[in-house]
């Protein structure tokens, strides 16, 4: 299934990226296209493929997952991504009051795809 001009959201170049409620971690880098597995492949034996070109754009799936994806993943990515960046711009606030700002500004429902606090403040 292809989708066009569509791009994803990407977490770490050439390392880690997000589609469709989905986390894929590079397989093999080609010439023209990168091929992705999904980061579940080990834990939950999911067997789903996708394909981007070098640029990340138009994603193609090339093996359906056979578990469900997570609608708010992307949106939790986002937060953990803008936790490390106020982390890294040598902020005199703590792990704790970086985490409270920024998670004050995610949505409702994408709260419960949050790991507990202990565990996301470990990553800061």
């Amino acid at each position: 299934m292809e989708v066009e001009n569509i791009e994803v959201f990407v977490i770490k170049e050439n390392e880690k990226i997000i589609f469709n409620g989905y986390a894929y971690t590079v397989h093999h880098i080609l010439a023209s296209c990168i091929r992705w597995k999904c980061s579940n492949k080990i834990s939950k034996k999911c067997p789903g493929i996708l394909v981007t070109f070098n640029d990340y754009k138009n994603p193609t799936i090339e093996v359906e997952h056979s578990h469900a994806g997570d609608e708010n993943l992307e949106t939790v990515e986002k937060a953990k991504f803008e936790m490390l960046k106020r982390v890294s711009t040598f902020s005199t606030s703590t792990p704790s009051q970086i985490f409270a700002e920024v998670i004050n500004q995610v949505p409702e429902p994408a709260l419960t795809s949050f790991e507990n606090e202990e565990t996301t403040k470990r990553i800061l």
